[in-house]
């Protein structure tokens, strides 16, 4: 998909895939159309004045958009704190997961002590009691039949601890990503890193976390 903003006329054109992204915050969305309205060059300084942020917090939302695939950060040679951010026509992929007719249907017994350890898992980190939407039990079950495919069902739970009780290994960012369906669409990197350590907290010599990857298996 190919989109082009007349800046002259005020048309801001959007793609349809960043509006519905689910994953993306409402504000790093508005960072990325302000991003489209001054034709991808900015001064981080004024950007951040406009949006009504800090810098830091600009930074924040710069970094959701660029780990999520919508942006490419490139500094531009002899220019002060401005940037060219070429956006991506789609975001990066979530775990795959195909619909099949033969799946058998995710057990209520799974279910509910998936969600089970999912609002323990939140309370901890939060100190409040988590809101499962419709959206949000759909992810679970999403992860819940990945599981069952990739390391059976008798670990379909074993994994959801595992991932929980080592939240602690990945990355910052990702671990501010609370909610089921951003949990799904970051699954496959969370498992990575999980298994395998968040390269600043990875132990000398690189080697995996054994147990952990002994509880969820090989993906």
């Amino acid at each position: 998909m190919n989109f082009k903003n007349d800046l002259q006329t005020g048309i801001l054109l959007i793609p349809v895939a960043l509006v519905n992204d689910e994953v993306i915050s409402d504000k790093a969305k508005m960072v990325a159309f302000r991003l489209l309205a001054v034709g991808k060059t900015l001064n981080k300084d004024k950007l951040a004045k406009s949006s009504g942020f800090s810098v830091e917090t600009l930074n924040k939302y710069l970094k959701e958009l660029e780990v999520r695939g919508w942006l490419t950060l490139v500094k531009v040679p002899k220019k002060i704190d401005t940037y060219v951010f070429n956006f991506e026509p789609e975001p990066v992929a979530a775990p795959e997961y195909k619909i099949n007719p033969e799946v058998k249907p995710v057990d209520k017994t799974v279910l509910a002590d998936a969600i089970a350890l999912y609002h323990e898992f939140y309370l901890k980190k939060v100190g409040v009691k988590p809101l499962i939407d419709g959206a949000g039990v759909q992810s679970i079950k999403k992860i819940i039949e990945y599981f069952d495919k990739n390391v059976g069902e008798s670990k379909i739970i074993l994994s959801f601890k595992a991932i929980f009780d080592n939240w602690n290994l990945i990355d910052p960012f990702l671990g501010e990503q609370l909610k089921p369906q951003q949990i799904f669409s970051n699954l496959a990197n969370i498992l990575n890193q999980v298994k395998n350590g968040y390269s600043k907290n990875k132990p000398a010599g690189g080697s995996s976390n054994k147990s952990t990857s002994e509880k969820i298996g090989n993906f």
